[in-house]
């Protein structure tokens, strides 16, 4: 995300998790309320930290994201309107100045890819070992957001 609460980024399908080792990687996990507020739990390298976001599509791949870090208390007092969520591996891989993100989902078997850009037409190449295992691009496919992946199912596990 840009230093101006927007969020631009490409979104592909991955063959596979990569078998390179990830300068980053984290948990996390994810409840979506029905008041449009997602509420994040997000643990790595010994640190738990808590997000609460809402995330406004502009166009295909830019969002205005309104993202505030809380307190354990506040996530498990204000995400009782919760209805689904999700739980993730995540991975970050740097090249060339960018941000590779590679979630690997544990109640899907799904894998997916985010660069995180400057401007939605920016060029870029992908790093070897990830170029390989691209699918198709996902960018602005609704049916592919994190919040239409969550299920009222994993909230129960």
């Amino acid at each position: 995300m840009n230093n101006n609460g927007i969020e631009i980024e490409r979104r592909f399908i991955l063959r596979s998790k990569p078998a390179a080792t990830p300068h980053e990687e984290y948990s996390i996990f994810q409840k979506y309320s029905n008041n449009g507020w997602r509420y994040r739990r997000q643990q790595g390298g010994g640190d738990v930290v808590y997000y609460k976001t809402r995330k406004t599509t502009i166009a295909s791949g830019v969002n205005e994201e309104e993202e505030y870090a809380i307190t354990e208390e506040e996530f498990l007092n204000d995400c009782g309107t919760a209805t689904k969520g999700i739980s993730k591996t995540r991975s970050v891989f740097q090249h060339e100045g960018l941000r590779f993100e590679v979630d690997i989902f544990h109640h899907i078997n799904l894998v997916i890819m985010e660069v995180e850009l400057n401007d939605i037409a920016q060029s870029f190449s992908f790093p070897d070992h990830l170029k390989e295992l691209v699918i198709f691009e996902i960018t602005g496919i609704k049916e592919f957001s994190n919040s239409a992946l969550a299920t009222a199912d994993y909230l129960k596990r």
